[in-house]
C-alpha cells in the first residue's frame, strides 16, 4: 500500500491542477454579452506578449468623424489579458459598418500610455489589421461590415 501511495497523490494533484487550468481557460478566453445584445460582434485580440493587464476595445460606428474620439465611440469593453487568444464582445445596436481599435493595458491603469512624443508605450491594434502614416488609420481601413447578428473579426496587437 504506501509503495502505491505516491502515485496516488500524483494523480489527484494532477487532476486538480488540470480541472484548475480548465477553469481558469474558460475566464480568460470567453467573453460573455448581455443576453438582449441585438448585434454581437466578437473580436478575437491576438499576438499579446504578455498576461499581464487586460485589453481594452472600442466599437465606433460609420461616421470617419467618430473614430477613435473618446466619447463618440459606440461601446468599450475589457477582458484579462493572456498570451493566447483573448476574446471581446462588443454590443452593436444592429447590422452596419463598424471599427474596432484595441489597446492591451499592461499595468491595468485603464490609460493607453504612450512616451513624451506620443508614441504608443504599449501594444494596439486595429480591425482590418489597419496601419497609418505617422499616426493612426483612417476610418475607411479599419471599417468592416456586419449583415447579421454576429460576426467574429480579427485584431492583430502591434507593440
Amino acid at each position: 500500500m504506501t509503495g502505491r501511495r505516491p502515485t496516488y497523490i500524483w494523480t489527484i494533484a494532477f487532476a486538480g491542477a488540470l480541472a484548475g487550468l480548465l477553469a481558469g481557460a474558460g475566464k480568460s478566453y470567453a467573453a460573455e454579452c448581455p443576453p438582449d445584445t441585438p448585434t454581437r460582434i466578437w473580436v478575437r485580440v491576438l499576438g499579446l506578449k504578455s498576461a499581464a493587464g487586460t485589453v481594452t476595445a472600442s466599437l465606433y460606428d460609420d461616421k470617419a468623424k467618430n473614430f477613435l474620439k473618446k466619447r463618440r465611440r459606440i461601446a468599450k469593453e475589457r477582458e484579462p489579458a493572456s498570451t493566447g487568444p483573448v476574446m471581446v464582445c462588443m454590443p452593436a445596436p444592429g447590422p452596419g459598418t463598424y471599427a474596432v481599435a484595441i489597446y492591451h493595458d499592461e499595468n491595468a491603469n485603464r490609460k493607453w500610455d504612450r512616451n513624451w512624443i506620443g508614441i504608443p508605450k504599449e501594444g494596439y491594434g486595429f480591425s482590418n489589421d489597419a496601419r497609418g502614416r505617422l499616426g493612426p488609420p483612417a476610418h475607411e481601413a479599419a471599417a468592416f461590415a456586419v449583415d447579421g447578428d454576429e460576426a467574429t473579426i480579427d485584431v492583430r496587437v502591434r507593440y
